[in-house]
């Protein structure tokens, strides 16, 4: 279900920092969410010191000449392809890390946003694009697939004034600004980063902050028809009814050309409509490829792999320790994919130990309307709950 929504990004400063992250279509007319640090030029170079307001940030974008790219399916049948993004709105690490981009395409396989509060030991994935930073290793452009890792959310808790929640799900170099998402496919959050003393902490912004952003820019979270159609064929291919499926791929195909998976299942449903004889498929055909294709499900209908903490590298000059309590981003100089322009010469790595992150301390503050914990004055989310104070 979530799949095809997610896409492949790079941020780059001309002659000075290429940096490699993940995000997911919003709505289908072009606007994809990611993390604020993904295009955040003070992050990138390793100068966040400051909470920058959104305006200051679009101000430095526009100063520094920050380039976005995304992968986007080709619609005139190439795997993919790089198509420039501009930034409508962006918080910074440090104020809820979320960036809204839009690119010049319509019809976009798209994503839903939970509108549910999320609960404690909910069963999570989180999906993006990892790199391999101890190889370099390259990400297959031609074949882009995503990342999906399992967890569940361990705590909800208040950064600032941004609602974050703690996942166990673990999160790689390069998956920041993914999906985090819930069993049904929706996304609960984005991935944002984890703390520098506890490696299975990892943390999202809640998908209430990055629906505060999209209601502020009139942008409507919303699937396209090309997805309804997509994820109905899902349902009929997983229930054996492949007929319907085929049918329902199509759509999707003509809808939408080169969405993400549609030829691959078509193929695999004719293959399992001609083993069922013609029909729908038995039951223990069902099963059966239920079971054989167990990973394909996975990937399918909760694919991607988080995109977490962006990894990345400015040539030949360590970033500072950053004050605060989250870690860093590191750049990684890398060429986006053929054709899509040069990338500045890689250097070496950067590091920093941070401080833990914990809730801000209360004093004098309001209880909560939901669960009664104490909150300090100021904050809009609960440290323990989640929920939003009127």
């Amino acid at each position: 279900m979530i799949r095809p929504a997610v896409v492949y990004l790079e941020s780059a400063i001309p002659g000075s920092v290429t940096t490699r992250c993940s995000g997911f279509v919003v709505n289908p007319d072009g606007y994809i969410a990611t993390a604020g640090h993904c295009v955040d030029p003070q992050h990138l170079t390793g100068d966040d010191t400051t909470a920058a307001s959104s305006n200051q940030i679009l101000d430095e974008i526009a100063t520094t000449g920050l380039e976005v790219s995304v992968l986007l399916p080709d619609p005139a049948g190439d795997a993919v392809k790089p198509v420039a993004a501009r930034v409508v709105d962006v918080r910074s690490l440090r104020q809820g890390d979320l960036a809204l981009l839009k690119v010049a395409r319509t019809n976009l396989p798209s994503s839903e946003l939970s509108a549910t509060r999320p609960e404690i030991a909910q069963p999570v994935q989180a999906i993006g694009y990892p790199v391999d930073t101890e190889t370099d290793a390259e990400i297959d452009f031609a074949n882009l697939e995503p990342t999906a890792r399992s967890g569940a959310i361990s705590a909800i808790k208040t950064l600032g004034a941004s609602s974050v929640i703690e996942v166990s799900a673990e999160m790689s170099p390069g998956m920041s600004g993914g999906p985090t998402i819930g069993e049904d496919g929706k996304v609960i959050g984005v991935n944002s980063f984890r703390k520098a003393d506890d490696a299975g902490a990892y943390y999202v912004t809640a998908a209430a902050e990055l629906s505060e952003m999209l209601k502020n820019n009139g942008v409507t979270s919303a699937l396209s028809a090309a997805d309804e159609a997509y994820r109905t064929g899902l349902d009929e291919y997983y229930s054996g009814d492949f007929s319907a499926a085929i049918e329902n791929f199509d759509k999707s195909a003509q809808l939408s050309p080169g969405y993400p998976n549609v030829a691959e299942l078509k193929t695999d449903a004719v293959r399992r409509r001609e083993a069922a004889g013609g029909g729908t498929g038995s039951t223990s055909d069902i099963t059966s490829s239920l079971l054989i294709g167990g990973a394909v499900l996975v990937a399918l209908a909760l694919a991607g792999g988080i995109g977490f903490y962006l990894y990345t590298r400015r040539g030949n000059r360590a970033a500072g320790d950053v004050p605060g309590d989250v870690l860093p981003a590191g750049a990684y100089a890398r060429p986006p994919a053929p054709g899509a322009g040069p990338a500045p010469t890689p250097g070496p790595a950067a590091g920093a130990t941070t401080q833990p992150m914990g809730p801000a301390q209360s004093t004098g503050g309001i209880r909560c309307r939901n669960c009664g914990f104490e909150i300090p004055p100021g904050q809009a989310f609960c440290g323990r709950c989640g929920t939003r104070q009127d």
